[in-house]
């Protein structure tokens, strides 16, 4: 915890930092977020410390920019990320630094990878995370370090494990996160622990919260994010369709923003998107429909792939991933592909699994999660 940390995210500590997010810690850092350039902002986002950095994160490539992130492949890049994997890679991902770290995250089982995720450091942590089952894993994921938790997160069932979370140990705490309403949790949610936060995050509505989400400060937002629907909120995200916002997302707000997403703002922006450029583009991912979208998702370009997305190949898979449905996949997302899975999740494939995932609850739920 910081002393006058009035809004962190997950994982994240910081002393004077006012908004944070991912993995970050910067001082005078009023600013930081998804793909979001700030002036005087030497630490950007998501695992992403730079001094002059121009270009940050999230499906931006930048010159001169030896590190870029999630799903991007650069010259010099000794770094890169998820499902990514890169010889002499010391360092992986979401705010996270690894000696001798060969292999990367998101669904990789890694062999002698004493550094796991999202801003954590951790020492004998020979498993990772996100749809990675560890034997012998006492620390777990995002910016948490739990000790006899054999089994981690995201999707996955914990034996034992009454509290825990996106990097988060309640005690206390018997439901954890994301778009989940915790009892007695007061604060809670993607490894943060906030005092006065009694509202907490994702997919959840809160009740005086005036600031939430994603390293975004809002003023007077009483309407939050990932899959939240509110009253007068025109535009909220992760596969949601707003009122005369045709394709937004992420901790965006746009009038007329046709094309944009994380960390990406653009008029006639053909190729948005998590490190990925792609000629005839005209809807990206996460929350949105494409037609003759036939590259998209976290950083990866296929050819001739009409659907892919986080380490998932699927044959007649029009529609991908987060907040789309696909013709033939009724139920997809983070690595999962699953027939007759009607609700799965981050890593994990059940067949009639009713419920899906991230803080979702559903009986005959066609759709699954975020939001």
């Amino acid at each position: 915890m910081g002393t006058d940390v009035t809004k962190l995210y997950q994982g994240c500590m910081g002393t004077d930092v006012t908004k944070l997010y991912q993995g970050c810690m910067g001082t005078d850092v009023t600013k930081l977020y998804h793909g979001c350039m700030e002036t005087g902002v030497t630490e950007l986002y998501q695992g992403c410390m730079g001094t002059d950095v121009t270009k940050l994160y999230h499906g931006c490539m930048g010159t001169d920019v030896t590190k870029l992130y999630q799903g991007c492949v650069g010259t010099d890049v000794t770094k890169l990320y998820q499902g990514c994997v890169g010889t002499d890679v010391t360092k992986l991902y979401q705010g996270c630094m690894g000696t001798g770290v060969t292999m990367l995250y998101q669904g990789c089982m890694e062999t002698g990878v004493t550094n796991l995720y999202q801003g954590c450091m951790e020492t004998d942590v020979t498993n990772l995370y996100q749809d990675c089952m560890g034997t012998d894993v006492t620390k777990l994921y995002q910016g948490c370090m739990e000790t006899g938790v054999t089994n981690l997160y995201q999707g996955c069932m914990q034996t034992d494990v009454t509290t825990l979370y996106q990097g988060c140990t309640v005690t206390v705490a018997t439901k954890l996160y994301q778009g989940c309403m915790e009892t007695g949790v007061t604060k809670l949610y993607q490894g943060c622990m906030g005092t006065g936060v009694t509202k907490l995050y994702q997919g959840c509505m809160e009740t005086g919260v005036t600031e939430l989400y994603q390293g975004c400060m809002e003023t007077g937002v009483t309407k939050l994010y990932q899959g939240c629907m509110g009253t007068d909120v025109t535009k909220l995200y992760q596969g949601c369709m707003e009122t005369d916002v045709t394709k937004l997302y992420q901790g965006c707000m746009g009038t007329d923003v046709t094309k944009l997403y994380q960390g990406c703002m653009g008029t006639d922006v053909t190729k948005p998107y998590h490190g990925c450029m792609g000629t005839d583009v005209t809807k990206l991912y996460q929350g949105c429909m494409g037609t003759g979208v036939t590259n998209l998702y976290q950083g990866c370009m296929e050819t001739g792939m009409t659907n892919l997305y986080q380490g998932c190949v699927g044959t007649d898979v029009t529609k991908l991933y987060q907040g789309c449905m696909g013709t033939g996949v009724t139920k997809l997302y983070q690595g999962c592909m699953g027939t007759c899975v009607t609700k799965l999740y981050q890593g994990c494939m059940g067949t009639c699994v009713t419920e899906p995932y991230q803080g979702c609850m559903g009986t005959g739920v066609t759709k699954l999660y975020q939001g």
